[in-house]
């Protein structure tokens, strides 16, 4: 497997289709609920339990931990009559709580507490579900999201809900290699994020999903596709340009393509989008899109090396170096600079290219003056500190 500069494994393409989706907790709201108040038990449920916030929030907390449970030791059977219960009293608790004369313009508080605990319940069922591999699952709990949220999109929290839980479905059809099927469920997603009234959750989900669509669809060939898709996503960053967030999600977009690119030896493409980032990063220079930028450029850089193309590798080198010098506090940029330099002189044969071997030596030794209290710089520069 490929290694990034940090030694770890790069990260297979489609792994990160749940970053910032996924809570790590079933909480059904950000205030949560107080520990030990999920003790109600199926089948004691009254209409009265339902009656405040509080009761809803507390049910659908309790149906969410037993739920988690079943499907985590595959007991389908109390799962289902968990599932129909909730599916009856939130519906029966949204129901009669309707303001009677306002039909479906307005909803009290209980009824709009009944739709958003809902949608969250099912949301979270559908990304666990994509967890454990439950493809038909996850199908099934995008339904009753998509039933929880209609008609009220407007409301951030239901909103997020159903981008979060389409993010999710576009990554388990692009596992289970049905493109086709995780495009249209991408396109849901993208007419979400285009809505004036999306929000940053929404935008960002936009982003998860565009990563996977465009891993998976380099990752079976589809480049021409996958930098198409890309450069709409570019677009749609540029059009949100005041979020740091969209432009780290788009930063770790092009890193993963470059190294799936140079994985299948498209080193061209490859180059066009390191070439792409790089203007986005010389735009804004903020020290963690160079960071990424120093990333794919190392992993580049390392697949020019592997085919004996020095002077292209020497021209990432070149600006890895330079963000090394723009920016000394990011440590993972100097790693990249060298190990990449590293890469370079281990890739020339005994005596090829003296002049440039010294120039790269001499740039190094100045980088490990400056970084003379980093092991793991020191220990990759002592590779070439005997002449090797």
């Amino acid at each position: 497997m490929r290694k990034g500069p940090s030694g770890a494994p790069v990260p297979e393409l489609g792994t990160k289709t749940r970053t910032g989706l996924d809570d790590s907790r079933p909480s059904l709201d950000d205030a949560g609920v107080p520990p030990g108040a999920t003790e109600a038990v199926a089948g004691q449920i009254t209409m009265s339990d339902l009656s405040t916030e509080r009761g809803v929030k507390l049910f659908c907390e309790s149906a969410l931990s037993r739920c988690l449970e079943f499907m985590r030791t595959g007991q389908d059977e109390p799962l289902e009559d968990t599932l129909h219960e909730v599916r009856h009293w939130t519906l029966q608790a949204h129901t009669a709580d309707k303001d009677p004369g306002q039909g479906d313009a307005r909803e009290s508080s209980i009824a709009g507490t009944c739709r958003r605990a809902r949608a969250e319940f099912f949301a979270t069922l559908v990304v666990r579900s994509a967890d454990l591999g439950l493809i038909a699952r996850a199908e099934q709990f995008l339904s009753d999201v998509e039933e929880a949220t209609a008609n009220h999109l407007d409301d951030p929290s239901l909103q997020s809900a159903l981008a979060r839980s389409l993010a999710n479905i576009v990554a388990v059809r692009c596992h289970d290699r049905r493109l086709d099927d995780a495009e249209k469920a991408y396109e849901r997603l993208a007419d979400l994020g285009r809505r004036k009234d999306a929000s940053r959750r929404s935008r960002r989900c936009v982003c998860s999903g565009a990563f996977t669509l465009i891993a998976h669809s380099a990752r079976d060939g589809h480049i021409d596709e996958a930098i198409q898709r890309y450069r709409a996503l570019g677009c749609y960053v540029d059009r949100h340009r005041g979020s740091q967030e969209a432009q780290q999600d788009l930063a770790d977009v092009a890193f993963a393509l470059i190294t799936t690119l140079g994985e299948v030896k498209a080193l061209d493409q490859a180059a066009n989008v390191y070439r792409d980032l790089g203007h986005r990063n010389a735009a804004g220079g903020e020290p963690g899109l160079c960071g990424r930028q120093a990333l794919a450029g190392f992993n580049l850089l390392t697949d020019y090396c592997q085919i004996g193309a020095i002077d292209d590798a020497y021209r990432i080198y070149e600006d890895l170096a330079t963000l090394s010098v723009a920016h000394p506090e990011v440590r993972e940029i100097g790693l990249a600079q060298a190990k990449g330099g590293v890469n370079i002189i281990l890739s020339l044969e005994p005596g090829e290219r003296g002049d440039l071997s010294s120039l790269l030596r001499n740039d190094l030794r100045h980088l490990a003056i400056h970084h003379a209290d980093d092991p793991e710089i020191c220990d990759t520069l002592a590779l070439i500190r005997d002449g090797t």
